[in-house]
């Protein structure tokens, strides 16, 4: 008797394939974040909002530092990505008088609508005591 093929087959591309892409898109998702977490280390920038002005530092080998007074400060705008409104970060930009910076940035601030609302407080109480001093000289 002669041997008869009774069924003859392939693994589905599919199966295979998704193993392989789901290992693949975890690696690239590690990577991305390797990539991002380094980069923002490697910029170390800090932000401090005080009742005066706005500070910026950016540097990690060397550094910049940067100042915006609140009494300056005329506008605030936050932008927020779709990643950004899902994990709730995004940029803040203020407009200002000031000659060297009349645009200023902020990037991946985390809770901006709150960030933006801290600063329009301190810019309005440093406001108010500019007009309160300006009044009684």
């Amino acid at each position: 008797m002669s041997e008869e093929v009774i069924w003859k087959g392939e693994p589905h591309s599919f199966a295979e394939s998704t193993f392989l892409s789901v290992l693949l898109a975890i690696l690239t998702l590690g990577i991305w974040w390797l990539i991002l977490f380094i980069k923002k280390k490697l910029a170390n920038i800090r932000y401090e909002l005080t009742n005066k002005r706005i500070n910026i530092r950016k540097g990690l080998f060397s550094t910049t530092e940067n100042q915006v007074d609140l009494m300056r400060v005329n506008d605030i705008s936050v932008e927020q990505s779709f990643l950004g409104k899902i994990f709730n970060f995004g940029t803040i930009t203020l407009y200002a008088t000031d000659v060297t910076h009349p645009e200023l940035r902020m990037t991946g601030i985390r809770e901006p609508s709150n960030v933006k609302q801290m600063i329009l407080d301190a810019v309005e109480k440093r406001q108010d005591k500019k007009v309160v001093r300006m009044q009684s000289m």
